[in-house]
């Protein structure tokens, strides 16, 4: 009977950790829809460095 309340207060507490995460998600989803110009202006950003460390290992590669 111990381990059947154990297997249970174990599995309620994976079951709220994994509601927290998803709950952490939505929270960020409805924060990226509120505010896309800013998420847009990042993903530039992170495109665009990508491209020039990817030109700066070519040239180094080449030269």
């Amino acid at each position: 009977m111990v381990t059947l309340i154990r297997y249970y207060m174990m599995k309620a507490k994976a079951i709220k950790y994994k509601l927290m995460v998803w709950q952490f998600i939505d929270r960020l989803f409805d924060e990226l829809v509120k505010h896309p110009e800013e998420i847009e202006k990042k993903i530039i950003g992170y495109i665009a460095d990508a491209v020039t460390e990817k030109d700066k290992e070519s040239q180094t590669f080449s030269g």
